[in-house]
């Protein structure tokens, strides 16, 4: 879906409740951490973001979120 407007796309972000959610606003990613159970913020540009709740997760690019998330974790 798309939207015009941060606050639009944060909108239509909260009424669809999705279990994780990739984003690079931070704008949208404070206004979504109390709703949503995961949010991974693509932080290229190295912001600094505080959020009182939520689980929040910043990574540099969506491929560096891949290749930790692939990336294996030690002895079974």
């Amino acid at each position: 879906m798309f939207c015009c407007t941060e606050s639009g796309r944060g909108a239509i972000c909260r009424q669809l409740e999705p279990t994780v959610h990739i984003e690079s606003s931070p704008q949208i990613v404070q206004y979504l951490a109390p709703h949503l159970p995961q949010l991974i913020f693509v932080n290229g540009a190295g912001q600094s973001l505080q959020v009182a709740k939520g689980a929040v997760v910043s990574v540099e690019s969506l491929g560096a979120y891949v290749a930790a998330a692939l990336a294996p974790r030690g002895p079974a």
